[in-house]
């Protein structure tokens, strides 16, 4: 039962592209949740969310609440497998879990049983921990913004702005390399 080196380079490829793909499909994810609450915080005011500790420790809570979430249905999802009452579920255990499996830490003393597939660990599962992964990135870019804005001491270092700005930086190589495309093209017509 040994894996050929081809079969094994095959999957440490996949398994690569599949980890790349996954981690910029969740931070593009964070990004796009970051504006949109940023931008109901602005209309209606509450700028401390946005921007300081305060946003921080607002998006700590958020992640706080999802781990909590996480473990209510992860132990319900116990308790309706197992058919056994609350009072047999080690939430200790559960909270372990969901914790090192939200953090990707795995250490592989705990995970879902692989031998049938249901609706929980098939569809659920992944989606609860996509929102969740989603919520620890943002958490991690406002402690990040948080922690550049104090250390550059710039008072104008926002999402909108680092978003307008590699925007901007963004369009500005698109326009650089299309106009070197048509220099190209009418010199090659020029010496034609």
């Amino acid at each position: 039962n040994t894996i050929s080196h081809e079969c094994k380079d095959l999957i440490y490829t996949f398994g690569l592209i599949s980890i790349l793909l996954f981690t910029m499909l969740t931070g593009r994810g964070a990004e796009v949740m970051l504006t949109l609450v940023d931008d109901i915080a602005h209309r209606r005011r509450w700028t401390k969310l946005v921007d300081g500790i305060e946003s921080v420790v607002f998006w700590l809570f958020i992640f706080i609440v999802c781990i909590a979430i996480c473990t209510f249905i992860y132990a319900l999802q116990f308790v309706l497998e197992n058919n056994v009452s609350f009072y047999n579920v080690e939430f200790g255990e559960m909270l372990w879990f969901v914790f090192i499996t939200i953090t990707t830490v795995g250490l592989g003393d705990y995970y879902l049983p692989y031998h049938r597939l249901d609706y929980f660990t098939t569809f659920l599962f992944p989606f609860i921990l996509f929102t969740s992964y989603m919520l620890l990135y943002a958490f991690a870019f406002k402690v990040v913004h948080y922690l550049t804005k104090i250390l550059t001491n710039d008072d104008k270092c926002s999402l909108e702005d680092i978003l307008r700005e590699q925007r901007y930086t963004d369009m500005e190589s698109m326009t650089t390399t299309e106009s070197k495309e048509r220099t190209e093209e009418k010199s090659d017509e020029d010496f034609a």
